[in-house]
């Protein structure tokens, strides 16, 4: 019998408790399932917040700020811990991370330089060059940051490697 068929995918709650549990817990493996339903966890909450945000906008955004910051150790553990599941070291984490900051700073720029050119034309003033650079910027730093995007989900997606790797025991196995 697989090692892996051996024990049934972990239910939503559970993966939110495990999660929960290993707050800071950067060692070990983590199944698909207890990766994917902590996003879900932490999408729904999100999503809420922003939905209510219109209700009472300064303490929902107080709430959602506290709660991010209340996940962002056991997101970073988890995705650690899915990482080594597929027998990767958690410091893969920081290109992603480098090239997320890296995209949304030069897509940003642009953002501005078509902002500034947008104001510049409404006094008539504007050659154009300014919206060209801007757009251009923009490309420029999606570009990376879809690829990078890609290459997270696939690699989270993966299906962990079967029986122990160096970073310990198969989650799925009994």
């Amino acid at each position: 019998m697989n090692a892996q068929a051996s024990r049934p995918m972990m239910s939503f709650p559970e993966a939110v408790a495990q999660c929960l549990r290993n707050y800071v817990g950067f060692s070990g493996r983590a199944t698909r399932a207890e990766y994917w339903w902590w996003v879900l966890a932490i999408t729904v909450c999100q999503v809420t917040f922003g939905l209510l945000m219109n209700l009472l906008p300064e303490i929902l955004l107080l709430v959602s700020g506290l709660f991010g910051l209340a996940v962002l150790l056991p997101s970073l553990a988890v995705t650690t811990r899915r990482l080594h599941d597929i027998g990767k070291s958690g410091r893969w984490m920081l290109p992603w991370i480098f090239m997320a900051a890296a995209s949304g700073t030069i897509a940003g720029l642009g953002l501005l330089l078509l902002g500034l050119s947008a104001a510049f034309s409404a006094f008539g003033s504007d050659t154009g060059t300014g919206e060209d650079i801007g757009t251009g910027l923009m490309i420029v730093g999606f570009v990376p940051w879809a690829v990078t995007c890609i290459w997270v989900i696939v690699w989270l997606a993966r299906q962990g490697d079967a029986g122990p790797n160096r970073f310990g025991e198969d989650p799925r196995a009994n």
